[in-house]
């Protein structure tokens, strides 16, 4: 912007460092949208060094525990 400032909870956008910014906020599309990997690949497109404990936190969060086991039982079956 060149006549006015975006603030982020009280502080100027330009005194944040991009990255900083970047591992603070996600996007959370309103229609899901999986790339064309594995379960464990699309949780791990946010945070690609992430812990088994923070994949498994993740899956819990979002909700599709009981899904990643309905599919991990479909590949055991079939």
């Amino acid at each position: 912007p060149t006549h006015c400032r975006i603030l982020l909870d009280g502080i100027d956008n330009s005194t944040i460092k991009l990255h900083d910014l970047r591992t603070a906020i996600s996007l959370v599309m309103q229609e899901p949208n999986i790339f064309n990997y594995n379960i464990l690949e699309n949780i791990l497109y946010g945070k690609l060094d992430a812990t088994n404990d923070q994949v498994l936190a993740a899956a819990q969060l979002s909700n599709c525990v009981e899904f990643i086991e309905k599919k991990e039982a479909q590949k055991l079956e079939g």
